[in-house]
């Protein structure tokens, strides 16, 4: 039975997938899988995946559907008991599967963790990186800070890319929300606090994130859909009326960034 799914999509990401996968490769188990959906990659994305043989990749190419639809096919045609998120351009700790595993298995039904942004990810750097993780990683004593509904409110400080869940607590959630474009993992961790699923978040890291690489290149439209995303589900669960402080600073920012 395959325990962990690692799900990536991927949009022209020829610069980093395939130091990106072969990281994978090294630190998963061969009852594992990664789950690789291509959003319609106009570069030579596919290609190198392809010329990468190992039976525990699944590739599946699509059109231009979008972020949020091609995270769903990868889950939907995913096998693993874990299901774990990771972008094209993160490179996963050699612990964070260890780690997130300990975690999941003890009580937990997801998991978080840190991420440390790093120079451009190449071959040439990779040792270093993986050495400063780590480095980083020895000196902490492991903290979990629980997922709370102040937690959510207060800020947006989840990063997705580090995200390992139980699969069959996502099934019960539902998928991402196919609608939403940019802001499409705020959506799905407000549905963890109503669905009251224990969530802890680790401080150990589990990713780096190459600089400069943006996620969501129109600042506009990704703040407009987090403070639509937070307004909705801010009459299902009645925080405190502080936590307006944190949506009249986004919308302070997406001023400043619009007139820029």
């Amino acid at each position: 039975m395959t325990n962990i799914s690692l799900i990536i999509t991927c949009y022209n990401s020829s610069l980093t997938i395939e130091i990106i996968i072969k990281q994978i490769l090294e630190i998963i188990k061969d009852n594992d899988e990664i789950v690789i959906v291509d959003d319609g990659s106009t570069d030579n994305t596919t290609k190198i995946i392809k010329h990468i043989d190992d039976k525990r990749i699944n590739l599946i190419c699509l059109g231009r559907v979008g972020r949020t639809k091609a995270l769903n096919t990868a889950i939907k045609n995913s096998k693993g008991k874990y299901l774990f998120i990771n972008d094209a351009d993160d490179i996963p700790s050699k612990v964070r599967f260890k780690e997130s595993l300990k975690i999941l298995e003890n009580g937990y039904d997801a998991v978080f963790g840190q991420q440390m942004t790093v120079n451009n990810i190449d071959n040439s750097k990779i040792k270093i990186i993986n050495d400063n993780i780590e480095r980083i990683n020895r000196t902490k004593l492991e903290k979990l800070e629980l997922l709370t509904k102040k937690l959510m409110f207060r800020t947006n400080s989840l990063t997705h890319s580090t995200l390992g869940i139980k699969k069959d607590k996502f099934l019960e959630i539902g998928f991402y929300d196919e609608n939403i474009e940019v802001s499409h993992d705020l959506d799905l961790y407000y549905r963890f606090i109503i669905n009251n699923l224990k969530v802890c978040i680790s401080n150990r890291v589990f990713t780096g994130r190459s600089v400069g690489r943006s996620h969501w290149r129109n600042y506009n439209k990704y703040t407009t859909e987090l403070l639509s995303v937070r307004k909705k589900y801010r009459h299902i669960l009645k925080p405190s009326i502080f936590t307006y402080i944190y949506d009249i600073k986004i919308f302070i920012e997406n001023i400043i960034n619009f007139r820029k």
